[in-house]
């Protein structure tokens, strides 16, 4: 049984993570080296709290982007710091991203995977080597597009006064003066006297250039009052180009002589590199669809806006309506990803959940707008929350040394235990209650989300998925009930108000152990004005014995409603979360 849930919980053993994204625009020379460098200096000062990295790299710029995620058991102020300093000393940008609001998430998430190349999932030992080889991919890039950009300025028309000699092909010898010349050809002008070449005539002509003297064979490809045009034989560009490369760059005026300056071999140049880039881009983005599916344009009436969040079976998506009655209401889009689609046993959960929302009506539950397949795609289309999750606003609070308001706290928890009445109501068990499935929209809106682990009541042996710190002992031993909803509550409570997790531990073992033997520090030790009733309250709720605790999220409830005033906490919600992220 231990073993099983090793495996499964491994990922989140080590609590949950905080995430800092950096940017550094220009990525190329000096800046280059001074994000490596900076790169470097976070990969050995936070070996012990870095998890993950992404990394991602346009080629337009270049511009780099950075996601370190770290262990919030061990992110505290002096790393913020230490991140954000060496960040900006080094050029960058950093964003705190597990702050944003879900839309600033979406579009830094959205441009994040716009990048040429990305690595995801790094873990910190293979940053460096996976960054060196993109912006050695990337400067291979940048050779080839270095080589065309001289194959077009050989090609530019150099303005030059210079002597020329014309051969025809009767072995008449024409004296010329050259106007401009190129690696392709030349524009020279004869002498009024003589008759110029015919047109298409084979010739051969000396150029003596300021860079050196020029022959070679030619054809003449015009004939007209501005001069003969002659086009070099293939066979003499190589020779002929390097003494052009050799003279003075034009200097360009007006769009006259620019005119004057371009020949139909650099528009062909310039054609054939647009070509070339949009295969390597187009190659790249095959290379990108076979590692993960991009996020759609649209998913049936839903215009997608950017992207929310993505998990092992699903995305979810930033949407507005596109057509129908409700055209422009924004609505978050969660769909399964089409990989799982495939999975009969994924397909089912996904359907499940979509069912258990749609028949869960209640103020402080997400509310479900409609559910199904579009355009092949099993998608849940649900009411978009504008504002933080509870997980949030406790980094907020951790950060700013600030403690919530008590009576914050319990009309916070409350309003959850109201959430749970309805769900346990149903015969239903939630099975993932935790601060980041709590939602709090700018106006003070509370609402229970993420019903993807939800069973009916009494289930046991049931798969031990959700986040370990809040499962209650009997979910360790594989029992899905409603009083395990009731105990995540309590964690959160006391979560709330003491900003530590009453149970902690390194490992999964660990951690596990500490649910199932050791009592919780007292509330009068965490913070001295939570000691009486509330400690008693919130002691009997942690109780190991599920039949010392209350058996309903109805009388949890009615417990709290005597910390807090039924209108002011209500009202001082919002404050405190337009406080914290304004």
């Amino acid at each position: 049984m231990a073993a099983d849930l090793v495996t499964l919980l491994t990922v989140s053993a080590v609590g949950e993570t905080v995430e800092r994204a950096i940017v550094f625009e220009d990525a190329h020379g000096y800046r280059r080296l001074s994000a490596l460098r900076c790169v470097d200096i976070w990969l050995s000062a936070f070996d012990e709290s870095l998890l993950q990295v992404d990394v991602g790299v346009t080629d337009e710029g270049p511009v780099l982007f950075i996601v370190l995620r770290f262990r919030e058991d061990r992110f505290n102020d002096g790393v913020h710091t230490a991140v954000v300093n060496a960040g900006e000393h080094a050029g960058g940008r950093v964003v705190a991203l597990s702050d944003l609001e879900y839309q600033e998430r979406g579009h830094f998430l959205s441009r994040f995977s716009e990048c040429d190349d990305q690595k995801l999932g790094l873990l910190p030992d293979q940053v460096l080597g996976e960054l060196h080889a993109m912006f050695a991919a990337l400067d291979a890039i940048d050779e080839e597009r270095e080589l065309q950009g001289a194959e077009r300025r050989g090609a530019i028309r150099h303005p030059v006064t210079a002597h020329a000699v014309v051969t025809t092909s009767s072995d008449t010898k024409l004296p010329a003066v050259v106007e401009n010349v190129s690696a392709t050809g030349v524009l020279i002008h004869t002498s009024s006297l003589t008759p110029p070449p015919v047109l298409r005539e084979k010739v051969e002509v000396e150029l003596k250039l300021p860079t050196g003297e020029v022959k070679a064979e030619a054809t003449v490809v015009n004939v007209s009052e501005r001069g003969v045009a002659l086009q070099f034989d293939p066979k003499a560009t190589k020779a002929v180009k390097e003494k052009v490369e050799a003279l003075p760059q034009a200097k360009l005026t007006s769009a006259l002589t620019v005119e004057s300056l371009t020949t139909p071999e650099e528009s062909e140049s310039k054609k054939k590199t647009a070509e070339d880039s949009a295969r390597r881009r187009k190659k790249r983005a095959e290379a990108k669809a076979d590692e993960k599916e991009s996020a759609p344009q649209r998913i049936g009436p839903y215009e997608i806006l950017s992207l929310l969040g993505s998990g092992a079976t699903a995305d979810v998506f930033f949407a507005r309506v596109a057509e129908g009655k409700k055209i422009g209401e924004h609505v978050a889009v969660k769909r399964l990803h089409p990989r799982r689609a495939k999975d009969a046993k994924a397909v089912e959960l996904f359907e499940t959940e979509a069912k258990t929302l749609a028949s869960l009506k209640h103020a402080n539950i997400v509310r479900t707008i409609e559910s199904g397949v579009f355009d092949g795609q099993h998608c849940l289309v649900m009411e978009a929350i504008e504002g933080r999750d509870l997980a949030q606003i406790l980094r907020r609070l951790r950060s700013r040394k600030r403690q919530m308001p008590i009576d914050v706290a319990c009309y916070l928890v409350k309003v959850l235990c109201d959430a749970l009445a309805a769900v346990h109501a149903a015969d239903l068990v939630h099975g993932d209650v935790s601060p980041h499935n709590l939602f709090v929209s700018k106006t003070g809106i509370i609402k229970l989300g993420d019903f993807g682990l939800t069973r009916r009541a009494g289930v046991t042996n049931a798969v031990k998925e959700g986040r370990p710190t809040y499962l209650a002992p009997e979910a360790l031993d594989g029992e899905f009930s409603r009083s395990g909803d009731l105990w995540a509550a309590a964690v959160t409570l006391y979560e709330l108000l003491t900003l530590e997790p009453p149970f902690t531990g390194n490992t999964i073992e660990e951690l596990t152990a500490s649910i199932r033997t050791k009592r919780e520090a007292p509330l009068r030790e965490k913070r001295d004005e939570c000691s009486g009733p509330l400690e008693s309250m919130l002691r009997g709720a942690l109780e190991k014995n599920r039949t010392h605790r209350r058996n309903t999220a109805r009388a949890f409830a009615d417990a709290l409603t005597v910390y807090f005033h039924p209108v002011r906490a209500p009202r001082a919600l919002p404050d405190l979360v337009r406080e914290l992220f304004e």
